[in-house]
């Protein structure tokens, strides 16, 4: 009987265990069971995991992130397993695509080859001055929630609007972001995790080479069509915006493959057939810095365009043979 009772005392006595119990649903982290029912954090950062307790379950608003470590308050630190079955993500590549930019460029897009962690880029994202290899700092506006499309695989970075923009307060205190005739450098560090808790595996290097300003609107009225068999091949005589270059332009009553080419200054559609289409480009699609159709980035949009009634989507008729 005292064996019995020495026995209960001990197992009662028994410190909890600071590592908690990962709950795994369809083979993601849907929630933890740990005893100390407190705040969780993600591992170098103060961002606040969002979720609720019910007793001694926390259920995280989304899945805990394979891969990533997390601690509480009271210092219990805990990893969620990544799924070493899978390959690591890569950074497919980056855009605009060209060697050269305009020194107000706006925005570069980051497309990985699977979802990524998202509200990190500032952790492994630069940009240098190539030359003197000093950092730009405060190069890319910090949005959060960052930007990323739907399938979280393409990453939108704008360069700080309030540098590039003459006249605001940010471009006289800081400058420019970048300055005509230079070399510059983006980096992506290795380490970036995705989403299955998997890292890239090597850094990323891209150096563009700075020309003037470009403060002129998109001119589609000096593109060309040309056709070769099925493919439809539109000449757009400068490098514009990759992401809307996929979702301004159309066909109508067709849904064609379309591919973007030479610096993003030609794009592709096919199989179109014989027969007359015609060319429908929305006036928000961009250049690199900014000016779309109807509009330049620097105007005031509280200022008269001497435009009253612009159009939302131009056309251009062309024929297929």
């Amino acid at each position: 009987m005292r064996w019995c009772i020495l026995l209960l005392l001990i197992f009662c006595c028994k410190p909890k265990s600071n590592v908690p119990e990962i709950v795994w649903v369809n083979d993601k982290a849907t929630a933890i069971i740990l005893q100390d029912t407190t705040s969780i954090y993600v591992e170098g950062s103060s961002y606040r995991v969002l979720g609720k307790w019910d007793h001694s379950r926390f259920t995280p608003a989304v899945p805990f992130e394979r891969g990533q470590s997390y601690h509480t308050s009271t210092g219990i630190t805990f990893t969620i397993p990544a799924d070493t079955t899978l390959q690591p993500p890569v950074l497919v590549g980056s855009f605009p695509s060209c060697d050269t930019v305009p020194s107000n460029l706006l925005k570069i897009y980051l497309q990985f080859s699977e979802s990524m962690s998202e509200g990190c880029s500032s952790r492994f994202v630069q940009l240098y001055n190539a030359t003197t290899g000093d950092t730009i700092k405060n190069a890319f506006l910090d949005l959060q929630p960052e930007l990323w499309n739907e399938d979280g695989t393409i990453l939108t970075l704008w360069l700080d609007p309030g540098r590039i923009k003459q006249d605001l307060i940010p471009n006289k205190d800081l400058g420019v972001v970048m300055n005509e005739d230079r070399k510059y450098k983006l980096v992506v560090a290795k380490g970036w995790r995705s989403k299955n808790g998997l890292a890239l595996e090597k850094d990323y290097n891209r150096t563009y080479t700075t020309s003037k300003r470009d403060v002129t609107r998109p001119e589609i009225h000096s593109w060309s069509i040309g056709v070769k068999g099925d493919t439809v091949v539109v000449d757009l005589k400068e490098s514009l915006d990759w992401l809307l270059l996929h979702s301004a332009i159309s066909i109508p009553g067709l849904s064609p493959k379309t591919i973007t080419e030479s610096g993003e200054k030609k794009i592709l559609f096919f199989p179109v057939p014989p027969g007359d289409y015609s060319l429908n480009i929305e006036s928000r699609l961009e250049d690199l810095c900014g000016n779309n159709i109807n509009r330049l980035f620097e105007t005031d949009v509280t200022a008269s365009t001497g435009n009253n009634h612009p159009k939302e989507v131009y056309t251009i008729p062309f024929h297929v043979k």
